[in-house]
């Protein structure tokens, strides 16, 4: 007998997103960091992706079975983009919101090389260099949205403790590190993937320094992965 369900055009499509993921998440581990990523994950993690963008790390943890996914992403059309890619992905929860010291409202910078009118895919193509911080070297102090902020101690108070991180933040990861540090303490954290970006931005120099002394003081340091990238 065969099953209705397969007929069904929302199934057929559910189906076909799923295969579409599949294929592009074994592509992406062809990339040594997500692959590690997949490596490192196990099927009972709770994750948070910080700076999800269009959702490249969620869907590695995904694909690996990651009991669930957290995915923040502050860029107004990327969280678009990744709440239609994940809408029938139950294991992976899109949340529009910046990752910051505090909770409240702030200025996203957007890139500098926008043209005055973009379109869509101008503004998705563009949206990862997005950063909280003006003096990040490629956005405008000028161009910029207003987005939503959260703290990681909130966000731990609101999902509970995650057992791994992705933090890829264009610089935020200087002002969230003292709390990186504190949440590398909880016995069911494994791993922190942190993309650090003083290389790119000297002036951020003395910042990266900080964190580094702190993270040696206060952190646990073979949960920290600075290579992420």
């Amino acid at each position: 007998m065969c099953n209705k369900d397969l007929y069904d055009p929302v199934s057929r499509f559910i189906i076909y997103t799923k295969i579409y993921h599949v294929l592009r998440g074994i592509r992406l581990l062809c990339i040594p960091s997500f692959r590690y990523l997949f490596l490192n994950a196990r099927r009972s993690d709770v994750c948070f992706d910080f700076g999800a963008n269009v959702g490249d790390a969620s869907l590695v943890l995904w694909l690996r079975g990651c009991r669930k996914i957290y995915s923040f992403e502050p860029h107004p059309i990327a969280f678009s983009k990744l709440s239609y890619l994940f809408k029938n992905i139950s294991s992976v929860q899109p949340i529009n919101c910046a990752i910051s010291a505090e909770d409240g409202h702030i200025k996203l910078y957007l890139n500098s090389a926008l043209s005055d009118n973009p379109n869509d895919d101008e503004m998705i193509n563009l949206s990862q260099s997005s950063s909280i911080l003006k003096d990040k070297v490629n956005v405008s102090c000028d161009n910029y949205v207003d987005i939503a902020s959260s703290s990681i101690e909130s966000i731990v108070n609101a999902y509970g403790s995650p057992n791994i991180i992705k933090c890829d933040i264009e610089g935020g990861e200087y002002l969230v590190y003292k709390s990186l540090a504190r949440i590398s303490q909880a016995s069911n954290l494994r791993h922190i993937f942190l993309e650090c970006h003083s290389r790119t931005n000297p002036q951020w120099n003395s910042l990266h320094s900080s964190m580094l002394e702190y993270f040696n003081k206060y952190a646990v340091l073979k949960k920290i992965n600075l290579d992420w990238h």
